[in-house]
């Protein structure tokens, strides 16, 4: 390992944390190579991502702008890096980064990507450098060009230097004002020429831009490739058609070029043209769609990407598949599993759990001792780091059984309150399989017993349920109560005292069944 993020010493006033008063990260704050992070929506997943964006390209904007609404002191942000094994220190205080050292190894792929990467691409953006983007054949050529271009820009800029020194003196000379320099000026033979070698020049500019063009054509069709192959990995019914090159051709000095590809799109067979409101597409793909385009594109670019520094690489990933879309479930978990194989450090970050745990298990060629897993829970307006323990293998009914006795005795340990409330109907539909494994078949939940229940009173096929029946109502009332956070991720929305009742109503039916 050459490079990688050693360590979080501090994280204090930014968004909801404040380790320096919540006690601290696990394990002294040092990640390892995988790092897996599960944290529940509204704790501070997003803001974690983005942190490590704004150390990537030192944009102190990014912090501020999730500057914590429940302290009045600014961020304070201690990041310990490692390069060739040596430690330095990255701070983060007074507003600003305190070192302007760039990261451009560090990749974040978060919310903020999939929107602004769906149909249209910014090939050097926070992210990627264009060269990047490139064949590695052409990466020569394109170094070349670019210190071509700079050159010519920082002659432009001493051409026009002079140019103005030279307005100043020829005004100060002939005794002539501001509003009528433009009218006395423009014949004169050398200021002439002084806009005549900057139009030269620019026309320079302008050929360079043409031959960094055709580098990127040329590289387009291998980018299509890659993001229709991994995209084929989440549906066959959307790919990349196309993908057309758009320039903003802005001439400074600091060569500060942004090159945009659009793509058009196949859906279900159909193009969507230039103008893609024509067509609605907007609303023809799903929010999984967009994320699992967003992160086909995202993958490619790392793999086109690739050379022999990508032990070099940290990629941050934050909830790369929609919550509702979670057919590519494993699919995901297969692709960064790869990424794990192939770059020096990963942290994922996620607000599901079970997706975690199994992303854990599929990268089993990888050390133990490499993998990190930690949690970031509620803690009154603040948030904290706990370890996350790994899934256990034995038996998950004892063990459930055992977290809600504890969490009637304690209140909650590691576990959060939405983590607790998930485990009351499950618990109760594995008990009835175990008792009633004849009545069981795929699609049979909570409801389903329920229904069995009702029948027992007029159907002898039911019977066996019938000494529930006095008890349909607290049934009923559980699976009621789960429902209603069967999609939420916030601890805030729970009553700790109801989720009280429920758990000892859940752990008093689990006895009756």
């Amino acid at each position: 390992m050459i490079f990688m993020i050693d360590k979080i010493l501090e994280i204090n006033n930014y968004s909801r944390f404040n380790t320096k008063n919540m006690g601290g990260i696990p394990n002294n704050g040092h990640l390892k190579k995988i790092n897996g992070i599960y944290a529940p929506n509204g704790t501070g997943k997003t803001s974690l991502a983005l942190l490590f964006q704004s150390l990537s390209n030192k944009n102190s904007n990014i912090i501020l702008k999730k500057d914590s609404v429940l302290e009045k002191n600014s961020p304070e942000i201690s990041l310990i890096m490692k390069e060739n094994n040596k430690e330095y220190k990255e701070s983060f205080n007074n507003k600003a980064w305190q070192s302007q050292k760039l990261y451009p190894d560090i990749k974040v792929f978060n919310s903020y990507y999939v929107n602004n990467n769906v149909y249209t691409f910014t090939l050097n953006d926070d992210n990627f450098i264009l060269k990047e983007f490139l064949l590695k054949e052409d990466y020569g050529r394109y170094d070349h060009l670019l210190d071509k271009m700079y050159i010519i820009n920082k002659k432009i800029h001493n051409i026009k230097r002079n140019r103005h020194n030279f307005r100043h003196n020829f005004m100060k000379k002939k005794n002539i004002n501001v509003d009528n320099i433009n009218r006395h000026i423009k014949d004169n033979e050398i200021y002439k020429k002084y806009n005549s070698r900057i139009n030269e020049n620019t026309e320079i500019i302008i050929c360079i831009y043409s031959e960094i063009e055709k580098l990127i054509k040329k590289a387009i069709p291998s980018f299509i490739s890659y993001t229709n192959k991994i995209m084929s990995k989440f549906t066959e019914n959307i790919s990349v058609a196309d993908a057309k090159l758009v320039v903003n051709h802005s001439i400074n000095f600091n060569n500060n070029i942004k090159f945009i590809l659009v793509f058009t799109l196949d859906v279900l067979g159909y193009k969507n043209p230039k103008d893609r409101d024509s067509v609605g597409f907007d609303y023809t793909l799903s929010d999984g769609d967009k994320s699992a385009l967003s992160l086909a594109s995202f993958f490619a670019r790392l793999n086109i990407s690739s050379t022999s520094d990508d032990k070099n690489k940290t990629i941050i990933i934050d909830d790369p598949f929609n919550s509702f879309d979670t057919g590519r479930k494993e699919m995901t978990i297969n692709l960064l599993s790869n990424i794990a194989k192939k770059f020096g450090q990963i942290v994922l970050l996620t607000h599901d759990k079970d997706f975690l745990f199994d992303f854990y298990e599929n990268t089993k060629f990888i050390e133990s001792s490499n993998f990190n897993m930690l949690q970031i829970m509620p803690s009154g307006k603040n948030v904290s780091f706990k370890k996350l323990q790994k899934r256990s293998k034995g038996n998950s009914i004892a063990e459930n059984v055992e977290k809600l006795n504890l969490f009637l005795k304690r209140g909650p340990n590691n576990d959060s309150l939405i983590d607790i409330l998930r485990m009351l109907r499950p618990l109760i539909e594995d008990i009835f399989k175990i008792k009633f494994p004849e009545f069981f078949l795929d699609g049979t939940w909570l409801s389903t017993y329920i229904k069995y229940i009702e029948k027992s009173k007029t159907n002898d096929h039911y019977k066996k349920f019938y000494k529930l029946y006095e008890y349909i109502s607290d049934f009923y009332s559980l699976l009621k109560y789960t429902s209603k956070y069967h999609h939420s991720t916030y601890d805030d929305d729970i009553n700790i005292n109801e989720l009280n009742n429920f758990v000892k109503l859940t752990l008093f039916l689990f006895d009756k069944i």
